[in-house]
């Protein structure tokens, strides 16, 4: 009852505030809000699959393929837009650079995961 009577207060209303609306990126893959997608956009995802926390714009603007999961996919896929390559050139690319992603052993994972789950 006193929930009831409380939240008919005017005052509660503006104590709580007004929903906030969803958030829609400008630019997916700009997980660092500067304008643009470009190798900056790339590290930090790294660290994000690598066990770094995202804020909840970051995930939503880093979940690239829109799928609700920050993986791999995503950082090839950011990978792909900033240097313009394919999917196989991103991933040797990744390869090259962040060793430490073991990029092909999470794609090999996905890949179980999605023939086992169906």
């Amino acid at each position: 009852m006193y929930s009831k009577i409380h939240s008919r207060l005017p005052w509660f209303f503006d104590y709580i505030g007004e929903p906030q609306e969803d958030f829609i990126p400008d630019l997916y893959g700009d997980v660092n809000f500067d304008g643009s997608v470009n190798i900056n956009d790339i590290v930090i995802m790294v660290n994000f699959v690598l066990g770094g926390t995202p804020t909840d714009e970051q995930f939503i603007t880093g979940d690239m393929n829109q799928d609700g999961i920050l993986n791999i996919v995503d950082i090839i896929l950011i990978v792909n837009e900033v240097l313009g390559t394919t999917f196989a050139q991103s991933v040797q690319w990744l390869e090259e650079n962040f060793p430490e992603l073991n990029v092909k052993e999470r794609l090999s994972k996905l890949n179980k995961l999605q023939y086992y789950s169906k």
